[in-house]
């Protein structure tokens, strides 16, 4: 049995900013003060964070027999200095592939932190992992 691992879309939540937003054009976001936010991000881009996940993650063999597959959602916040902390499972699908999702995350190297008005700030962000498994 071959395993295939597809990491989803990236989504993100702003961490302690109420104001309402729009989203602006690369990655940046306007609130209504005008203030311009930037997203916090994985040093190489979207590409090379999903080589990193596919080289990293190891379907838990438990799981695999059981044929269970889906998608695992985790929060995360992105500190100012670019560091991961606060780990939650949002969508779960079985605690081994939620724990999976969870130690292969916490396993990134430090990333580039959001801005806001060109100062690092705190952003939780949120990232599905879809476990899927190929004959």
């Amino acid at each position: 049995m071959k395993i295939l691992l597809l990491i989803g879309l990236l989504f993100f939540t702003f961490h302690s900013i109420k104001a309402a937003r729009i989203i602006n054009q690369k990655d940046s976001v306007r609130t209504p003060s005008d203030s311009k936010m930037t997203m916090p991000e994985y040093k190489g881009g979207t590409k090379t964070m999903m080589i990193y996940l596919n080289k990293n993650i190891r379907y838990p063999v438990s799981a695999a027999n059981d044929n269970i597959q889906g998608r695992v959602g985790i929060t995360f916040l992105v500190k100012q200095n670019g560091t991961l902390t606060n780990f939650k499972v949002k969508k779960s699908i079985r605690k081994d592939l939620d724990d999976e999702a969870i130690r292969v995350i916490q396993s990134m190297p430090k990333w580039i932190p959001g801005t806001k008005d060109g100062k690092p700030i705190d952003i939780t962000f949120y990232l599905p992992i879809i476990f899927s498994l190929k004959k």
